[in-house]
């Protein structure tokens, strides 16, 4: 597949690649969109690196991927419900995923692309 306006470089021979060339703090045009859906689809899996985005920024980007879905298991921030607070480091006891799904493939009907911020 071609890209014109991000770059795509896959990350292993099968699943995952890099988004780059573009800036999540800005609006994007139909076109990076309908790219960033094509890469999406080819590599199943896509990272953005060193983008400083906000809360706002980030669901901004999971609207145009679909409806943003309030996690069934976990509350979400106070001002931004959509949005599941999650950390781990070395010196932590739990982390997510040992007991529950963050994702939400458990649910009846999960969100079509569950995106995390690192």
């Amino acid at each position: 597949m071609s890209y014109k306006t991000i770059t795509v470089s896959p990350l292993t021979p099968h699943i995952g690649a890099e988004i780059g060339g573009i800036d999540l703090t800005q609006a994007l045009s139909d076109r990076q969109v309908q790219e960033l859906h094509d890469a999406l689809t080819e590599y199943l899996v896509i990272f953005f690196r060193d983008q400083p985005i906000d809360f706002e920024a980030h669901k901004t980007l999971g609207r145009h991927f679909g409806e943003l879905h309030i996690h069934s298991g976990v509350a979400g921030l106070q001002e931004h419900p959509e949005i599941v607070a999650i950390h781990t480091d070395a010196e932590s006891t739990f982390f997510a995923g040992d007991r529950w799904h963050s994702d939400l493939f458990c649910d009846p009907v999960p969100p079509m692309v569950p995106c995390r911020m690192a």
